[in-house]
């Protein structure tokens, strides 16, 4: 906007200049947000976010030592996400509940085997 008009690029071989990062801009601003609520690993690709879920570094209760426990689960971010109106996607149709083999962008990633594969 300059002049109290809207200018538009228009002269680019695919799409609207001014339009470049329409999607992965808004899910810049949700990164900032689940990092302020404490919810630090998150990878994006455009619009694909992907999250991490790693265990806490607190220290293990006497009564239950093998008990795992995780600072956030997939309700907390959608609990934030809900409250912004994002339009996830329903994870039935495109997602997962947190796992250690997943899809993202087309590669199985398996994070106890340390790989990558093809889709």
């Amino acid at each position: 906007m300059w002049r109290d008009g809207i200018y538009i690029y228009h002269c680019t071989m695919e799409h609207l200049s001014s339009a470049s990062n329409i999607q992965g801009t808004p899910a810049d601003a949700l990164i900032a947000i689940f990092k302020l609520k404490a919810i630090p690993n998150v990878l994006k690709w455009v619009d694909d976010l992907l999250f991490f879920h790693i265990p806490s570094l607190h220290p293990p209760s006497i009564l239950l030592p093998l008990l795992v426990h995780y600072d956030y689960e997939i309700t907390t971010i959608l609990a934030i996400t809900n409250l912004l109106g994002v339009p996830w996607h329903l994870i039935e149709s495109k997602g997962q509940e947190f796992q250690s083999v997943l899809t993202y962008i087309d590669f199985i990633w398996s994070l106890e085997d340390c790989s990558i594969l093809l889709s």
